[in-house]
């Protein structure tokens, strides 16, 4: 192999090796918080998730569908091993009868991680029957 070559080849290899990843690992990616019949519920949900890459992991944005309030939020280092952990609540308000799909998204460091709370609505139908004033 010429020099050339062989310094070709080393600038294609270099810029591989010394970049570290950072990789996130999830417990799951969805979670289903059952059915719901009255609007004072608000369903909760956790999700768990570590670093396996070689750098830490850090999540500097969060973005939520409507009705979705984030109660806590720790991002996982990779170096102190520790796991990190989203908690969010659904607000049910307004929602119509049926199903439910509330997704989250979490942008950092790493890929783009997309994660869905779902669950189903049952709410009393209220039947407001009209008066005439006769």
């Amino acid at each position: 192999m010429n020099k050339t070559a062989a310094l070709i080849l080393l600038l294609l290899i270099c810029p591989a090796i010394g970049r570290a990843k950072s990789v996130a690992a999830f417990e799951t990616d969805s979670v289903y918080v059952g059915q719901f019949t009255e609007e004072t519920d608000e369903p909760e949900a956790t999700f768990s998730f570590c670093s396996t890459g070689d750098t830490e992991l850090d999540y500097r944005r969060i973005v939520t569908s409507c009705g979705v309030e984030i109660l806590h939020f720790l991002n996982a280092e990779a170096q102190n091993d520790l796991a990190g952990g989203l908690s969010v609540r659904i607000r049910l308000n307004g929602l119509p009868n049926g199903r439910f799909y509330k997704h989250i998204y979490l942008y950092g460091n790493t890929r783009t991680k997309r994660l869905v709370v779902y669950g189903e609505v049952d709410f009393p139908v209220k039947v407001i029957i009209p008066v005439s004033g006769k």
